[in-house]
């Protein structure tokens, strides 16, 4: 039994992988340069355009929001990548001179 008034050491848990295989095989940080109350807004905007091309027919929402999501972090990561690259390029660039 601990003292009272004592409190037991927390756990710290071990820093979780923040990078991602993007869609060109470069290892990229996966936390998003949004926040993520954004990236919820894109995939609902996106499911939503999603529904309508199928006229709002139902049982296809689950399907409309995996495959919007999916898509949204496509992009996000695929803009990462782009910056990333373009950095390195600089970066390079600059080492040359």
């Amino acid at each position: 039994m601990s003292p009272a008034g004592k409190t037991k050491p927390t756990q710290t848990s071990s820093p979780k992988n923040t990078q991602k295989t993007a869609p060109n095989g470069k290892m990229v940080d996966a936390v998003p340069s949004i926040s993520q109350q954004e990236r919820d807004q894109r995939i609902a905007r996106a499911a939503y355009f999603r529904a309508q091309q199928r006229n709002f027919a139902p049982g296809g929402e689950l399907e409309d929001w995996l495959q919007s999501e999916s898509e949204v972090d496509r992009l996000l990561l695929g803009n990462q990548t782009t910056e990333t690259s373009a950095r390195n390029r600089e970066s390079a660039a600059t080492r040359k001179r």
